[in-house]
């Protein structure tokens, strides 16, 4: 499995963690308000 040497942060907002070594939190897919037409 993929791992990183450095230390990877893990935030969490409300009840949902997001970061963390891969596979450590399920994916999380956020989309944006901020695009051109």
């Amino acid at each position: 499995m993929l791992n990183f040497d450095k230390e990877q942060k893990v935030i969490q907002i409300g009840n949902l963690r997001l970061g963390g070594q891969p596979g450590e939190n399920p994916i999380v897919m956020m989309g944006t308000v901020f695009y051109a037409k």
